[in-house]
C-alpha cells in the first residue's frame, strides 16, 4: 500500500476492531493485502471486477431501500422489481464466473447463448435462495414475493407465517 492509503487503511483497521462478526473483521484487516492483488490485475480483470462490485452493490442498495424500514414485513411491490433485484445479485454474479471461466478456457465457452445462460443461471439461483430462505427473511421483515402476486391471492407478507393460509 502507498502512504497516501496509511490513514485510510488505518482507519479500517480501527473500525475492525469494533466489529462483532469476526468474518468481517478479518475482511476489513486484510482489506489492504486485497488491494495490493488487485494492483496486480490486468486492466480487463479489474473491468470485470468492477462490474461485479457495482452490480451486487446496486442490488444492496435495492435491497436496503425496500426494507430499511421497522416497521412490520416489507415486500417488493411487482415482479420486475423482484427480477430486477435478482438479475444484480444473481445474474452480475453469473456474468462475472463466465467471463472468468471463459478467460480460464481461452474463449472456447465464447458464445452468446452461454454468456445469456450464465446470467439466466445466476438469475435462477437467487431466486431459489429466495424460497430456500423465506423463513428468515420474513422474521427480519423482508418479503421478496412481489406485493402485486400475493394480492392476486389474497394474501399479504404476514399471512406466509400462516400454514392454514398458503
Amino acid at each position: 500500500t502507498n502512504g497516501g492509503n496509511e490513514s485510510f487503511f488505518s482507519a479500517l483497521n480501527y473500525v475492525s476492531g469494533k466489529l462483532s462478526n469476526k468474518w468481517e473483521k478479518e475482511l476489513l484487516k486484510e482489506f489492504s493485502t486485497v488491494c495490493d492483488m488487485v494492483s496486480s490485475f490486468s486492466d480487463e480483470e479489474k473491468k470485470l471486477i468492477r462490474t461485479l462490485i457495482l452490480g451486487v452493490k446496486n442490488g444492496m442498495d435495492n435491497d436496503l431501500s425496500v426494507f430499511s424500514s421497522k416497521d412490520g414485513i416489507k415486500a417488493f411491490q411487482v415482479e420486475k422489481d423482484l427480477i430486477n433485484y435478482c438479475r444484480q445479485i444473481g445474474g452480475v454474479p453469473g456474468l462475472f464466473w463466465y467471463e472468468v471461466y471463459n478467460s480460464y478456457f481461452q474463449g472456447t465457452m465464447g458464445s452468446r447463448d452461454m454468456k445469456k445462460a450464465a446470467y439466466s443461471i445466476g438469475t435462477g439461483l437467487q431466486l431459489t435462495n429466495i424460497i430456500k430462505d423465506i423463513n428468515e427473511d420474513l422474521s427480519k421483515g423482508r418479503c421478496y414475493f412481489p406485493l402485486e402476486h400475493l394480492k392476486n391471492k389474497g394474501l399479504d407478507p404476514a399471512d406466509l407465517f400462516k400454514k392454514e393460509k398458503i
